[in-house]
């Protein structure tokens, strides 16, 4: 795979974060094949798993070990270890379509990409929803798949990267950044990644609610004079999306 001769190493950095060596990061990793474009793979996983990871994927990888401080800090911790000119960030259980490798390299000469993404749920797979970011979109809390999105790292660094005050919501309050700083994306629909349904955001009753009064907390900082309307705006943007779900 040939290397950059610029100041970046390469031109796509992926940071897949993973809490264990299983058979999901290993699909994961299998599905990252790419061989128009220069890659590095880093992978931040526990401590705890340091002697399985470096028995499977020590060669050809970069590994990055975290201290259990949550998701968006295992994400940041590997951004800071990335060299390439493009970032795509995944979780362990992600894993690319059939299409998705040749995708980002048709079009990772644009600046910032958001593709559509996959959902998987009782062995289905179902399309994200796919709204556009702007005001509007988030104010209901919509804002494109996550996986989806291939940045440059010049403006990971302008955003200071993920919040991490923030559990589970701190991809939709760099969603909200990005929206801020007027950063432009191209909307490509076609689906690179395929993702169960689950995690941190998809746990149930207690879950919901505290993506709510997360999106609240992020919501009501950038947009305090609409403080009254963002409880219900909140609610129709989770109806919306559990109406795409039954579709």
């Amino acid at each position: 795979m040939r290397v950059k001769e610029d100041k970046f190493n390469y031109d796509l950095s992926i940071v897949t974060i993973a809490y264990n060596v299983n058979h999901d990061l290993e699909r994961c990793i299998n599905s990252c094949e790419f061989s128009k474009i220069s890659v590095e793979h880093i992978i931040v996983i526990p401590k705890k798993q340091k002697q399985i990871v470096l028995s499977k994927f020590e060669e050809n990888f970069k590994i990055i070990f975290d201290e259990g401080k949550g998701i968006y800090n295992a994400i940041n911790l590997g951004l800071l270890n990335t060299n390439g000119e493009k970032i795509l960030i995944l979780h362990g259980d992600n894993f690319l379509t059939q299409h998705g490798s040749k995708l980002i390299e048709k079009n990772i000469n644009y600046d910032n990409i958001q593709f559509g993404c996959n959902y998987i749920l009782k062995g289905k797979f179902k399309k994200f929803l796919f709204p556009r970011v702007n005001f509007l979109n988030l104010l209901i809390g919509l804002y494109p798949p996550h996986p989806g999105l291939v940045m440059k790292k010049s403006d990971y660094y302008q955003l200071k990267y993920y919040n991490e005050k923030y559990r589970i919501c701190s991809d939709f309050d760099f969603y909200l950044k990005i929206y801020k700083s007027n950063i432009n994306l191209k909307y490509i629909s076609q689906e690179v990644i395929n993702t169960p349904l689950g995690g941190l955001s998809s746990s149930g009753l207690k879950s919901v609610i505290s993506i709510m009064l997360e999106r609240f907390r992020i919501l009501s900082k950038e947009y305090w004079f609409i403080i009254p309307l963002l409880p219900l705006s909140i609610i129709i943007g989770y109806i919306i999306k559990l109406i795409n779900r039954k579709l």
